[in-house]
Parts: structure tokens; sequence; C-alpha cells
């Protein structure tokens, strides 16, 4: 067996500004997988299925529903 290869990772930048830039694309992607799931429903898939498609229980997915219905 061989020895495991350990690869370095190049710090461009400090880590508390990458941590700044992840936390604050944290929510747009948050908002964009809910966005998709709306999405999947007005295709007519089912709550059930665009719930597993994005990544989150059913009972999100209702819950996401809900919310969206009542923006109206």
């Amino acid at each position: 067996m061989g020895r495991k290869r350990v690869y370095e990772v190049v710090k461009h930048l400090p880590a508390e500004e990458l941590d700044k830039m992840i936390k604050g694309l944290e929510k747009d992607t948050r908002v964009l997988k809910r966005l998709y799931f709306i999405r999947y429903l007005y295709r007519g898939m089912s709550v059930e299925k665009a719930a597993d498609l994005v990544g989150v229980t059913k009972a999100t997915g209702y819950t996401w529903l809900k919310r969206w219905n009542s923006n109206s």
C-alpha cells in the first residue's frame, strides 16, 4: 500500500475573509433552493418529489409551499 498524498491549499485570503464570503452566500443558496422547489411545483411535480430533489424533507416542502402561497 502506498502512502496517502497530502495536498496543501494556497491561502489566497485570510480565513476570516473566506468565512465572511461563505456567510454572505449562504442566504442566497437557501433562497435559490426554495425557488427551485417552487419551480418544480409549477411544472406539476409533487411536493414530496420536489422536496427530495432539493434535499429537504416533505414537511419542509409543505412549509415552503404554505409560505409561498400566503405571499400572494
